[in-house]
């Protein structure tokens, strides 16, 4: 039975600037504030899928209406055992540290499958240019089966930044840490998505694009960017979401919107379409 798995990839979009929002804990990398060179740590190089092959099925998909493809799978086995290099800070602490690499990608994505981060652990990601930064993800991502997906990051590399502090510093900001809380950091890593077309208006905010481009429609349909027909619609149109669906080896795009609920309490729902993968 083919597995289907289904995540959120929303832009909010906020006057002329748009920006991700994936739940995280912010902060930097501890390795930017203590300048550590990458130079020495491990980067496991993954082959370029075959283009031959996509740009057929591309070809044939387009012509029929199907999901918009960006991008493609490729099946790894990366962990905390067998990948990446630990360093010890200055200050206290370590970190772990693993690139990934594939050629000519316009961005990475990860998707895990063993993910636990212990209570004042920090895991970061980042590009090569180290603009476009996530995370920090902590104990409050972690899941009861442990999967987890985190979103494009820009260009052909990726780097991934555990931050593990030491027992003194977690004595510091709490008495007790429960043997639960104590349970070992673990990263699994089954699957990274390579993208190859229909993320530059996406991740290219991270290279100085500024502006979400709402303006184009087309000549077949109303929407809300037509006059008059669109203009009591303007601020539901800052609610307007990218879905990233990831169905077996594809990963394509569709469409939805952010909607509030009667408590007003701004939990994230987002309101899709049938067609955008959730019939099965």
């Amino acid at each position: 039975m083919k597995k289907k798995y289904c995540f959120l990839l929303v832009l909010a979009v906020l006057i002329s600037v748009y920006s991700y929002s994936q739940i995280s804990q912010g902060g930097t990398p501890p390795s930017f504030k203590h300048d550590l060179k990458s130079d020495n740590i491990d980067m496991i190089t993954l082959p370029k899928p075959d283009f031959v092959k996509i740009m057929e099925e591309d070809k044939f998909n387009d012509e029929n209406g199907e999901l918009y493809r960006i991008g493609v799978a490729i099946d790894v086995d990366l962990n905390m055992d067998n990948s990446g290099t630990w360093t010890d800070l200055p200050c206290g602490g370590s970190i772990w540290r693993l690139k990934i690499h594939s050629k000519d990608a316009k961005g990475l994505a990860l998707y895990y499958q063993d993910l636990y981060i212990p209570f004042g652990g920090k895991l970061f990601l980042y590009n090569e240019n180290k603009r476009q930064v996530i995370g920090a993800f902590t104990e409050f991502n972690n899941t009861n089966e442990g999967w987890f997906a985190t979103e494009i990051i820009q260009g052909e590399y990726i780097t991934l930044e555990y931050y593990q502090p030491n027992d003194g510093y977690l004595s510091s900001i709490k008495r007790h840490v429960s043997d639960t809380e104590k349970q070992k950091v673990s990263i699994g890593i089954f699957k990274v998505d390579y993208y190859y077309r229909g993320v530059d208006g996406v991740i290219g905010y991270y290279a100085d694009i500024k502006e979400f481009d709402l303006k184009a429609d087309y000549s077949c349909m109303v929407d809300v960017n037509c006059n008059p027909e669109g203009n009591n619609w303007q601020d539901e149109k800052r609610g307007i979401v990218k879905i990233k669906i990831t169905d077996g080896s594809s990963s394509n795009w569709c469409s939805g919107s952010l909607v509030n609920n009667t408590a007003q309490d701004y939990t994230p729902y987002v309101l899709t379409a049938n067609h955008c993968g959730y019939s099965n």
